[in-house]
């Protein structure tokens, strides 16, 4: 990994914990939360030197991101709905992807 990419790492999944702590605390859509870190992984890696270090940079934080996404999905309080992993991966994907629900 390049020096640069492990920086915009650090430094990109530091924003993203802060920002996905205060989504905990205010809860917004996740339409509106998932848009929200596509433009922080976005404006990450958009000053990245070199295609290498951009696409290593914005697939480490999308991940980070999704992990964060899905783990916050199953810690949710729903006595009636048992949490899906295929479900919270595929609403996240949509939601990142095409700013759409899934089907």
């Amino acid at each position: 990994m390049t020096p640069w990419a492990e920086q915009a790492i650090t430094f990109g999944k530091a924003v993203i914990l802060h920002f996905h702590r205060r989504n905990e605390e205010e809860s917004e859509d996740d339409s509106v939360y998932i848009a929200c870190l596509k433009t922080v992984i976005q404006g990450m890696v958009s000053t990245a030197p070199d295609p290498l270090s951009r696409r290593q940079a914005q697939q480490a934080l999308y991940d980070y991101a999704r992990e964060l996404y899905v783990q916050m999905w199953f810690d949710i309080d729903d006595d009636d709905d048992q949490p899906n992993l295929e479900e919270a991966l595929d609403t996240f994907e949509s939601l990142y992807e095409t700013g759409r629900w899934p089907d």
